[in-house]
C-alpha cells in the first residue's frame, strides 16, 4: 500500500502562500479546505493537476474575478453549502448587497491550500489517468462521509483494479482524510 503526504495548509496570498512554497512544476493533486478550528479543515473542492502553481494562478485569477460560484464560508465550515456567489453572474439575488469583489478576495482568503506531487512516469496519459485516479478517489471518499463538497471536472477511475493509499498530513487534520486510508 501505498501512503501520500498532503502538505500544507497554504494560503492563495501573503504570508505562507502557495506560491513561495512551489517553485518548480509539480504534477499532483490539490485541495481547498475551509478551516473548522484551530486545526482542522474541511475539504471543499479537489483538484489535479500537471503543475499545481500554474493551475493555483489560474484558480486565483479566476476566483478574483468573480469566473467560480462561491458559498457562504460559515455554513461550509458546518457542512451546509449555501450559494453566494454564481460564476459569471455575480451575486445571488437574496445576497446582493453584498459586493461581489469583497466576497471573492474574502472567499481566498480563507481557502487553505494543500498538495502532494505524484509520480511521473513520462507517459501523459498515464500521469493524468493516475492524477485523477487520485482526484476521483478522494471526492468518493469524502462524499461516502457524508460530506459536501464541490464536484467539479472530470471525475474518473482508471478501469484498472483499485489500490489502497494511506493519505497523511503534515501537522493538520483534514476531516475524513487525514491517516485514512482510501481507493484510487
Amino acid at each position: 500500500m501505498d501512503n501520500i503526504m498532503l502538505k500544507g495548509p497554504y494560503k492563495f496570498e501573503g504570508e505562507n502562500s502557495i506560491f513561495e512554497e512551489i517553485s518548480d512544476i509539480v504534477n499532483g493533486i490539490y485541495l481547498w479546505c475551509i478551516r473548522i478550528n484551530d486545526n482542522a479543515f474541511r475539504v471543499y473542492y479537489v483538484g489535479e493537476a500537471v503543475d499545481i502553481r500554474k493551475r493555483m494562478r489560474s484558480h486565483l485569477k479566476n476566483r478574483l474575478a468573480g469566473k467560480y460560484t462561491g458559498h457562504d464560508l460559515d455554513s461550509l465550515k458546518d457542512n451546509v453549502r449555501i450559494l453566494k456567489h454564481r460564476a459569471d453572474e455575480g451575486m445571488v439575488p437574496r445576497f446582493s448587497h453584498i459586493d461581489r469583489k469583497e466576497f471573492n478576495q474574502e472567499f481566498s482568503d480563507n481557502l487553505h491550500l494543500f498538495y502532494s506531487p505524484l509520480p511521473i512516469s513520462g507517459d501523459k496519459n498515464a500521469d493524468k489517468s493516475l492524477r485523477c485516479r487520485y482526484e476521483t478517489g478522494l471526492v468518493t471518499h469524502i462524499e461516502n462521509q457524508g460530506q459536501n463538497i464541490l464536484t467539479v471536472g472530470h471525475l474518473r477511475f482508471s478501469k484498472d483494479e483499485k489500490t489502497k493509499v494511506t493519505i497523511s498530513t503534515t501537522n493538520s487534520n483534514i476531516e475524513h482524510i487525514s491517516n485514512q486510508e482510501i481507493s484510487i
